[in-house]
C-alpha cells in the first residue's frame, strides 16, 4: 500500500509522527532520534532506535550521555515493532528501565483539500471535545496534555511558536 510505504520511508529517514517539545535539542543519527528538554525527567527521549546487537549496549551508554549532557534527568526509550535489535527492550529493562506506558498510535491521511478533512469520531456521554482554534483554546489545552501526561507547561517562549 502507498500510505505504508511513505510511512516506512519516513521512519526509515528518522522522521515521521514524531512529537518534541519546541523547546528540545533534537539529535538526529542513522541510528536513533532523541529529544532533550533541559532539567525535564520526562521529555527525554528517544523516539525511535535501530542498530545491530554489538552496537546496542554502545548505543545506549551514547544516548545516555548526551541527555546528560544537554541537561536531561531522566531517558524515555520508545520500544515499537520497528525497534532493533528486537530484544532492546529486554536489554532495557536489564539496565533499569521500566516500563512507563503502552500506547496504541492512530493516525488518519489528511488528504490535499485547502481546509483539512477532519475525522469524525464519538465522544464519550459526559465529555467534551473542541478543536483547538485559537491562543486560548491552545493554552487550555496545553495545560490539560501538560496534567495529563506528566509533562511539564509550555514555555512562553514555545506558546509562541
Amino acid at each position: 500500500m502507498r500510505r505504508e510505504r511513505v510511512l516506512r520511508e519516513a521512519l526509515e529517514e528518522g522522521e515521521g509522527g514524531f512529537w518534541y517539545s519546541p523547546d528540545a535539542r533534537v539529535f538526529r543519527d542513522p541510528r536513533y532520534l532523541l529529544s532533550v528538554v533541559a532539567g525535564s525527567k520526562r521529555q527525554c527521549e528517544v523516539h525511535w532506535s535501530r542498530c545491530s546487537p554489538e552496537e546496542r549496549e554502545r548505543l545506549i551508554r551514547q544516548v545516555a550521555q548526551q541527555v546528560r549532557e544537554a541537561g536531561g534527568e531522566g531517558l524515555r526509550w520508545w520500544v515499537g515493532p520497528d525497534t532493533r535489535p528486537e530484544d532492546m527492550e529486554t536489554r532495557l529493562r536489564q539496565r533499569g528501565f521500566r516500563l512507563d506506558e503502552e500506547v496504541e498510535v492512530l493516525w488518519w491521511e489528511l488528504g490535499r483539500d485547502p481546509l483539512p478533512r477532519l475525522p469524525t469520531f464519538r465522544v464519550p456521554p459526559g465529555l467534551r471535545a473542541d478543536q483547538v482554534v485559537d491562543e486560548t483554546a491552545l493554552r487550555i489545552s496545553r495545560r490539560i496534555a501538560s496534567e495529563s501526561f506528566g509533562m511539564e507547561p509550555a514555555s512562553e517562549e514555545a506558546m509562541a511558536k
